[in-house]
């Protein structure tokens, strides 16, 4: 192998490995988000509150001073 394929495949390893841990990354934000969106259903059901988002749900927690 010459010098410039080993700085070729040193790049693709890094490319690869980077683009491993984004997958990883990307798949537990959607994973999270799913969450969020459930308990922000179960909120709007608790207080009867129809079409509530993850939005609402940060302004009701910074509201009651649980997140700022």
């Amino acid at each position: 192998m010459d010098n410039t394929t080993k700085e070729q495949m040193r790049v693709l390893r890094a490319a690869a490995k980077a683009l491993k841990t984004h997958d990883k990354l990307k798949a537990a934000l959607r994973e999270q988000e799913a969450h969020l969106t459930s308990v922000s259903r179960e909120y709007g059901s608790t207080y009867r509150i129809w079409g509530f988002r993850p939005e609402h749900l940060r302004q009701a927690c910074v509201a009651r001073g649980l997140i700022t």
